[in-house]
């Protein structure tokens, strides 16, 4: 089935609610980006603290690093295996980056067909998976890095704008710095797994729109 970005079309509430203050700023991670390229990047807390003095600098209290971006040299430097030994470098998801706790909420009516904490460095800790029907389409929408006690019941409904968790610290999130992943998953790609795999090879990314979407379309309303 192909996926067209008719999806872009629909109203939806937004998943950050009213929480996001300016304009935000890109953080880029790829292998070509200041927090690489600029010795940022040496471990989550560095990272963590270049990210909070741009955006404090911005007056704003998100950022995004991008969809698609390559970040081999991250994986290297931190030594992920889960990554490095598949070499998984290709990002699936969006990450926003917001203030710990923040709330987030489900942009449709859908049901939780996933939700559980995977423990251990590298992985999503908290995290949530859910199943939408919109305009005859089945998508699934992955929330990865929350707060383990935050998130909402395996197997319930949701509707529009109930809470599905909030953003975790460090000590949940699997370790990275304070976002969330945010990863649309095709019917195909919930199938086989992507729900669980955040980073993609070079071969599987070449057609990634088999499995998981550029999850951009959730910014906005």
């Amino acid at each position: 089935m192909i996926y067209p970005y008719n999806l872009l079309q629909i109203n939806h509430h937004t998943i950050f609610g009213a929480s996001l203050i300016g304009e935000g700023v890109f953080i880029p991670l790829s292998n070509e980006g200041e927090a690489i390229q600029g010795n940022h990047f040496q471990d989550q807390h560095t990272l963590q603290n270049y990210g909070e003095q741009l955006m404090a600098a911005a007056k704003t209290n998100w950022a995004i690093s991008e969809f698609g971006e390559n970040r081999e040299k991250a994986f290297r430097l931190f030594g992920y295996p889960q990554m490095v030994n598949e070499g998984r470098f290709f990002h699936l998801g969006l990450d926003v980056w917001l203030p710990q706790n923040t709330s987030l909420h489900s942009p449709h009516n859908g049901r939780v067909v996933e939700s559980m904490y995977e423990k251990g460095p590298g992985n999503y800790g908290g995290m949530v998976v859910i199943e939408y029907l919109v305009n005859d389409f089945t998508f699934y929408i992955v929330f990865g890095h929350l707060d383990k006690d935050s998130i909402v019941k395996n197997g319930s409904a949701i509707l529009s704008g109930e809470p599905v968790g909030r953003v975790g610290g460090m000590e949940s999130n699997g370790g990275y710095f304070i976002h969330t992943h945010l990863q649309v998953l095709t019917e195909r790609g919930y199938q086989e797994g992507f729900a669980h795999k955040g980073y993609a090879t070079k071969e599987q990314f070449l057609t990634i729109s088999n499995w998981c979407l550029d999850p951009r379309f959730l910014l906005f309303v």
